[in-house]
């Protein structure tokens, strides 16, 4: 399988190559791989990959347990029984290198690569900044993120390049974003559009997994919402409630044409009119990863 990423890698032809269908374990590291040729190189997260049959998967984590066939989107801040920490504010004794919140949420190793974001206060004043996060410390009322470390390169007493041009402002809103994170796709809505791919197997939460952006594989859908939503071969389908597609639109308001495309997760390959089972599609999120 070719890897869009540093470094190159061979991956398990798992895609279509059995009668089980498209299923894809997780896995960390190229070196976990069956004919890996970069040893040690490790998959990050929003790396593609293309198998022999021209299907397009991304390297994503988990924020909140999948299981196959689940429509998934990126998560965002304070996202329900997910991992996702809830947006706070800037607290007192904030520096340009070390951000003060109220965010309580404890970042784990692998999503130390998380980034803390902030509009600066409402009305276009404050400070606006968008930067990595290095450290996290005094998880609490008062949680700490480092975004510039003191560096000898850079003269004695001196902090690296993302350090702030001026202090946040305190009670300033910020967030933490968490990029390729994703969580189960809920009913179509201007909140749950843009679906980014299809679990390919059970991923527990925090776990990194392949997820399918585009091409062919299996998908829950569920043909029996309303006498209304059968799923017909070839018919569009769109995400429905808790991970499953239907072959219309959850939300059938005013609005729904404003939604309608981005909440487009592929085309049924066969017709279905029961309840939640995995069914053959082209899948099409490939456009909004």
């Amino acid at each position: 399988m070719a890897r869009f990423a540093f470094g190159s890698g061979s991956y398990p032809e798992y895609a279509q190559a059995s009668a089980g269908g498209a299923t894809f374990p997780p896995f960390a590291a190229i070196n976990e791989a069956y004919a890996q040729q970069s040893p040690n190189q490790r998959l990050q997260f929003g790396d593609q990959i293309i198998d022999k049959f021209g299907n397009v998967y991304t390297y994503v984590r988990a924020a909140i347990a999948l299981a196959q066939g689940q429509v998934v989107r990126y998560s965002i801040a304070g996202d329900s029984n997910s991992d996702h920490p809830s947006a706070g504010t800037i607290s007192a004794n904030t520096t340009a290198a070390v951000i003060v919140t109220n965010i309580t949420t404890t970042l784990d190793e692998a999503a130390l690569g998380s980034f803390l974001a902030s509009q600066g206060t409402l009305g276009g004043t404050g400070v606006r900044f968008f930067k990595q996060i290095k450290a996290q410390d005094d998880v609490g009322t008062n949680t700490q993120f480092t975004i510039s470390k003191l560096q000898i390169f850079h003269g004695v007493g001196k902090y690296d390049g993302d350090a702030l041009s001026a202090v946040p402002t305190t009670s300033d809103p910020v967030t933490v974003i968490r990029p390729y994170n994703v969580v189960v796709g809920g009913a179509a809505s201007a909140t749950e559009a843009s679906p980014v791919g299809v679990a390919q197997g059970t991923v527990s939460q925090a776990g990194g997994t392949l997820i399918l952006s585009q091409g062919f594989g299996q998908v829950l859908g569920v043909g029996n919402v309303a006498s209304t939503d059968a799923i017909v071969a070839g018919g569009p389908l769109y995400m429905g409630a808790a991970g499953t597609v239907t072959a219309s639109l959850a939300t059938e308001t005013a609005a729904s044409d404003l939604i309608e495309i981005p909440s487009l997760v592929g085309r049924s390959m066969i017709a279905h009119n029961n309840t939640s089972a995995l069914i053959p599609a082209y899948i099409q999120c490939g456009r909004n990863v």
